[in-house]
């Protein structure tokens, strides 16, 4: 008896001593994810709500234990998680990675993750079927390691879901990875549910609570707390955000679905009554049907049936002769009815249709053959289609029902170009291709292969955004268009590959058409004449009844890809000196700007005895640390006034803008990091992170000191230039909040010994 005590005194110790610690010392700190409904989501005051939340506070108050909850992008959070700004993080999914850094509590929510497509993409079914599309997911969510895991680098990170779905809504995403429950609920808010298609789950995986690694006495306070909520209370949770049920009880629902079976017999009992009904009404309607039209005067019921059905009903005789046209007037666009009487097909048609009414007639008279008959009157100045049907009325009549199918035809050829036509290009998709080329080697015998890819694109993308870079596709996509004009396939298939099918072609054809290409593309539209406007193009011929089409495509996209090689060598420094000529361009950033902050921050790095390295990279930064701003409007970017708030988070853009610019181009890569990062502030207040300290990379505490004064002592759109001893002064005083107090010092030493 003593030791089953002592048992229970050490399981009450460890469940209630931890509680008390946090309840007398501490309050718990809980980050999460502001943007994931209906778990945690700010509303329209901006309060983070949700079940979440709702969670936690019964937590607290059963436990008697303060806890302060804070809602932030999800990177973020798991940043200042990690740097020991909070105890605990919530709304996270376990995995081998995250495994090493944190403890977790129990799961307490199972989510399901799906890939979401635009309704008119197809054949999209796993991770691997989205290859050759870029899909967008969540900056540090557990979807970029599956995506890694997979292979599969080609995607894009938002901050958030909310704006994964508007840039979804407004086009400028195709494909997303994201979990159902805020996927659903941001789609549905935007209105733009039936846009999207969705796979099944290509994993799933259930929200913790986690604390830092090793901290089990807390794992074991959270377990312990969030299992003294009772199952009412976790559904009355439930039922506030997802909706409540029925509340039927037991019996009440036992005794519903004991209706529901017999009412289910009952219908079926009634369906099958009816259906034989049904047809003795068909078999009775028929047969009084063909009584009415043998009768020489049709009564005035059936006039007004036959006047409000749209399509246009004939009477033929066995010899095809017109013998009654009862519809009204308005229905029939060319002829007038009475026309009809007395005549035959030949008699009213052009030859070439008339005779194939004829046939149609006499298949259908003889054999009974049903088939519709699809045609227009181009001819007569008719542009509607129709269909003509026969039905039989008795052994001298027959029934000739036309319909208009204009309607019909024209969804009909939408829906046609929606699947075999990229529908920002308007060239055929790669679906298309794929299913074309699998019979062209049985059509033709010679024909050539081109294959085209867009150099410029991804520099587009990451300095103007994919709006503009799917506007320069519509510019490639007008070129080839408008210069294969003949009986050439041209279809997009990539994201920036075009292929182009060429009939009875040569080698000599081939270069030209390649060349002249080339020409044409130096012509293109303004706003792109910055650009270093290269495609690589690669061709083959078929010389040889063995060589498939298959084969040529292979070889030309070997062709191509060796140009693309030769484009890239030849390039090197030139888009870097493109990029640069913009800044100059829009008279924002200048030479002589650049070669200020080389110089200083060369001298700042050599006084903190770095290395040539450690100094290369100051003055590298130094003179593309701006670069992004060429894809930040004029309006913003040369405004004489101060900014809006909107326009300064515009503004803000330009850090993540420069980033993905350097890490595009090869030489620029190494300070894409630093150039993200250099409007960090030292007190953590800066941007995009809120990194503050020794956590912001000292080159980028060298370059914003020494861009700051040189940004006061010039004159600027918005203000006159700043006297020297009032910039210093400046400096001084944002020592420790925006700069470095140590690289401050450094700086106006330098300054002081030049003047």
């Amino acid at each position: 008896m003593k030791k089953k005590m002592i048992i229970i005194f050490c399981i009450i110790a460890i469940f209630i001593l931890p509680s008390a610690t946090y309840a007398e010392q501490n309050t718990l700190r809980v980050v999460m994810d502001d943007n994931y409904p209906p778990y945690s989501f700010l509303n329209a005051d901006g309060e983070l709500i949700g079940i979440t939340i709702d969670q936690w506070n019964l937590f607290s108050k059963i436990n008697d234990i303060k806890v302060e909850l804070t809602g932030m992008d999800w990177n973020i959070a798991q940043k200042k998680m990690n740097d020991g700004e909070f105890d605990v993080i919530d709304t996270i999914f376990k995995n081998e990675e995250r495994e090493k850094l944190y403890s977790f509590t129990e799961s307490y929510a199972d989510i399901d993750t799906s890939i979401y497509f635009q309704n008119n993409i197809s054949g999209i079914v796993d991770l691997q079927s989205t290859r050759g599309f870029s899909i967008a997911t969540k900056s540090g969510g557990h979807s970029v390691s599956i995506l890694n895991e997979a292979g599969i680098s080609n995607y894009d990170l938002y901050n958030s879901y909310e704006d994964m779905i508007n840039a979804a809504s407004q086009g400028e995403i195709v494909m997303f990875i994201m979990d159902n429950p805020p996927a659903q609920y941001f789609m549905y808010k935007l209105n733009i549910q039936d846009k999207f298609n969705f796979t099944e789950p290509i994993y799933s995986n259930g929200f913790y609570r986690a604390v830092k690694k090793g901290n089990d006495d807390l794992v074991v306070l959270l377990n312990a707390g969030f299992n003294a909520i009772t199952d009412e209370e976790y559904n009355s949770i439930d039922e506030k955000w997802f909706g409540k049920t029925s509340g039927l009880d037991t019996d009440l629902k036992n005794l519903i679905m004991y209706l529901g079976v017999g009412l289910s017999g009952l219908m079926f009992l009634l369906l099958i009554t009816n259906f034989f009904l049904k047809r003795q009404v068909n078999k009775r309607t028929l047969e009084l049907n063909k009584s009415l039209i043998e009768n020489i005067g049709l009564n005035d019921r059936l006039n007004a049936i036959l006047k409000s059905i749209p399509d246009l009903i004939f009477i033929l005789d066995k010899n095809a002769v017109f013998i009654e046209a009862p519809f009204s007037e308005d229905k029939m666009p060319i002829y007038h009815k009475d026309e009809f009487i007395g005549k035959t097909f030949r008699d009213l048609f052009p030859q070439t249709t008339a005779d194939k009414f004829l046939k149609a007639f006499e298949e259908y008279n003889s054999q009974n053959i049903t088939e519709p008959l699809e045609y227009n009157l181009m001819e007569l100045g008719d542009e509607s289609f129709y269909e003509l049907r026969f039905r039989r009325v008795n052994e001298n009549r027959i029934l000739a029902i036309i319909r208009d199918i204009t309607e019909q035809k024209k969804i009909q050829s939408l829906i046609y170009e929606l699947g075999v036509k990229d529908s920002l290009t308007s060239v055929y998709n790669r679906n298309y291709f794929e299913k074309i080329i699998n019979d062209i080697d049985v059509e033709n015998e010679n024909y050539g292969v081109l294959i085209c890819d867009v150099d410029a694109l991804k520099l587009v993308n990451d300095t103007f955004g994919h709006h503009m870079g799917d506007e320069y596709l519509k510019t490639i996509s007008s070129i080839l268009r408008n210069y294969f004009v003949k009986d050439e396939l041209i279809a997009r298939i990539g994201g920036d590959e075009f292929a182009v099918i060429i009939p009875n072609s040569s080698l000599d054809e081939l270069e030209t058409h390649k060349q002249e290409i080339k020409k044409r593309l130096l012509y293109q539209e303004k706003e792109y004449s910055f650009l270093d406007t290269n495609i690589s193009v690669g061709y083959a011929l078929k010389n040889s009844k063995d060589v498939l089409v298959h084969d040529l495509i292979k070889e030309a996209d070997r062709e191509m890809y060796r140009e693309k090689t030769q484009h890239k060598y030849a390039q090197k420094n030139g888009n870097i000196a493109m990029l640069m000529n913009m800044l100059e361009t829009r008279n924002f950033e200048t030479g002589e700007h650049a070669q200020r902050l080389g110089k200083y921050g060369s001298e700042v790095a050599k006084r903190l005895e770095m290395t040539e390295s450690f100094i290369n990279r100051v003055v590298l930064l130094g003179e593309f640390h701006d670069i992004g701003k060429i894809g930040i409007s004029d309006q913003i970017l040369l405004k004489p006034g101060k900014l809006t708030s909107d326009e300064f988070e515009e503004m803000k853009k330009h850090s993540e803008i420069g980033y993905r610019i350097a890490k595009s181009l090869s030489d620029m890569e190494h300070v894409a990091d630093l150039i993200f990062k250099h409007h960090e502030w030292f007190d953590g207040s800066g941007y995009p992170f809120g990194l503050s300290g020794n956590n912001i990379p000292l080159e980028c505490r060298i370059i914003s000191i020494i861009d700051a004064y040189d940004a006061m002592v010039n004159d600027r759109t918005y203000r006159p230039a700043l006297s020297k001893e009032e910039a210093l002064k400046e400096l001084i005083k944002y020592k420790g909040i925006q700069f470095d107090p140590d690289i401050v010092d450094i700086f106006l030493k330098i300054i002081n010994e030049e003047q």
